[in-house]
């Protein structure tokens, strides 16, 4: 009995278990979206023109760039570049996204080669809008927002008083004259959110670019109108 007693003595107590826990259940989160950033295939670019063409030729490339001095910043020489390897004698860009106060310093860092040139600042939305023109041929003349995106009703300066202030002071048009033809270079506005701006665009904005394309058509030369006009032709457009 004494050896049984000493035996018992000497095993280990067994330690009590722990008694189960309980986790509280997490809060359930309702699902979010999750953006992820691509790099899709840029659409298929048009065929290069050859450089000898019949007949004296005015190259003009145009590009929205959304922001020039981030780009400028990502890429300094992008823009010469895109002149060198296009061979353009005049480049255009829309959303250059600049003040009037910047313009000497960006004006600096870009397009040497072409030294006549015009920068259109947005004034009553600063850092919006915005377009430039850059040309390697001296040009007759050049001048910025040419016509009043006024309502057809009534005349230039008549009609929709929402439609034919809208777009007053965005710096959306630059245009170029050359012997040879007329360069336009365009910011055409979009709708939108909401279609907010679907009547002023369609309304004002579209006749009064219209007419006054046709009254540059009318002094008897040919133009190019080029730029951001903010048009789906094809599904190609919807790129991106």
């Amino acid at each position: 009995a004494a050896a049984a007693a000493a035996a018992a003595a000497a095993a280990p107590k067994s330690k009590p278990k722990p008694k189960p826990t309980t986790k509280p259940t997490p809060e359930k989160r309702p699902p979010q979206m999750v953006w992820r950033v691509s790099n899709p295939t840029p659409p298929p670019r048009a065929r290069r023109w050859d450089t000898d063409v019949d007949g004296p030729a005015l190259r003009v490339v145009s590009w929205n760039v959304n922001g020039i001095r981030a780009l400028l910043d990502k890429d300094p020489r992008v823009l010469d570049r895109l002149a060198e390897e296009e061979c353009a004698d005049v480049v255009v860009l829309q959303e250059t996204k600049i003040q009037e106060k910047h313009v000497a310093d960006v004006d600096a860092r870009v397009l040497a080669a072409y030294p006549h040139r015009l920068w259109n600042c947005s004034t009553t939305r600063l850092g919006y809008s915005g377009t430039a023109l850059f040309s390697r041929i001296q040009p007759l003349a050049l001048w910025s927002d040419p016509f009043t995106a006024s309502s057809p009703q009534g005349g230039e300066h008549d009609g929709d008083e929402h439609s034919s202030q809208e777009f007053a002071g965005e710096g959306r048009v630059v245009v170029a004259e050359f012997p040879g033809c007329f360069v336009v270079g365009a910011y055409v506005p979009n709708s939108g959110g909401n279609l907010a701006r679907l009547h002023a665009r369609t309304q004002g904005w579209d006749p009064a670019a219209a007419r006054y394309l046709g009254q540059l058509q009318a002094r008897g030369k040919p133009v190019v109108f080029c730029g951001d006009l903010n048009v789906a032709h094809q599904p190609l457009d919807l790129w991106g």
